[in-house]
């Protein structure tokens, strides 16, 4: 009973009051409002992501280990689910497909959202961690690892606070030709910032939390 309060209490820090969030993505000069809400019981953690076009769902255990991921939007429609070691993709690609595929990762983590899904590396200590994603544009999967760097001094919404760097990259030589940074509250780790590309020759992606107090 105890475990499972402060997880709930654990998953509300991530979220403004409310249980909600608001995120800003910019690419280049245009930006997109995605609104997130968050439902939780003492067994189930879920997690909806709304803009103008599509709708995110995520969902799992109160821990912040996810076992579902859905996406819908006009033209691409797809659900991702792991058992048992598993990982099962069906839908349509962002390239208008439909495919399925499994992947059996043995003991590495999927995590298809850095936003939230990074918790338990953030608040393991751990150093680095190895996990795989999928790539919603052929539902291949993606070998990456996570790096906990430093505390850096960050400006969000116009205020300097102190943040927690991760860097994110592709696993072995692949990680010369992309990598990331997501920046958590020290203390929280709460999500504040990611900023990377979509590849070479791709401009650059922001993703700030807008309504987050410095």
């Amino acid at each position: 009973m105890f475990r499972s309060l402060f997880l709930l209490l654990l998953a509300s820090t991530l979220f403004a009051s409310h249980n909600e969030l608001t995120l800003i993505q910019t690419v280049k000069q245009e930006q997109n409002t995605i609104k997130w809400t968050l439902q939780k019981s003492p067994n189930e953690l879920t997690i909806q992501g709304v803009d103008s076009e599509s709708t995110t769902t995520i969902s799992g255990e109160p821990s912040f280990d996810f076992s579902t991921f859905s996406y819908s939007s006009p033209t691409t429609n797809y659900a991702i689910s792991i058992s048992n070691g598993i990982l099962t993709v069906q839908g349509t690609t962002e390239h208008g497909e439909r495919k399925s595929k499994r992947y059996n990762l043995k003991n590495e983590p999927w995590i298809q959202q850095f936003w939230f899904g990074l918790m338990p590396f953030l608040k393991s200590g751990q150093k680095s961690m190895k996990f795989s994603i999928i790539n919603p544009k052929d539902f291949d999967r993606v070998r990456m690892v996570a790096y906990r760097e430093h505390i850096v001094p960050l400006t969000v919404n116009g205020k300097d606070r102190p943040a927690l760097q991760v860097k994110i990259t592709l696993q072995g030589f692949k990680s010369m030709f992309w990598s990331g940074h997501v920046w958590y509250d020290p203390q929280t780790y709460e999500f504040i910032k990611y900023e990377a590309t979509s590849g070479p020759n791709t401009p650059l992606m922001t993703v700030v939390r807008h309504d987050k107090e410095a």
